[in-house]
């Protein structure tokens, strides 16, 4: 009777750790699967981030661009100024 009630215990303690394995494997993987899908959209968002930065500084780039295109006909037109009076002067 003694060996019976043991034998019952180590088999039930046996189906519950067993099927307590088995059951908490699928969880972790879909935990898994979620964090890496969460992780790939917050990656998502950080790229549409970027690209949006990346579309500001090019933007100010061609707009320095312009600015120095201007600056060097102002420039060339200041120089014709200048040699125009040295002529004058002299």
């Amino acid at each position: 009777m003694k060996l019976k009630k043991s034998l019952v215990t180590v088999g039930t303690a046996a189906v519950l750790l067993l099927t307590s394995t088995v059951l908490t494997e699928p969880a972790f993987a879909e935990r898994s699967l979620q964090d890496v899908q969460n992780e790939r959209k917050e990656i998502k968002v950080e790229l549409n981030k970027a690209e949006k930065k990346v579309a500001e500084v090019l933007k100010e780039i061609k707009q320095l661009e312009n600015a120095i295109k201007e600056n060097e006909k102002q420039l060339k037109k200041t120089e014709k100024t200048i040699q125009k009076l040295e002529k004058e002067i002299a």
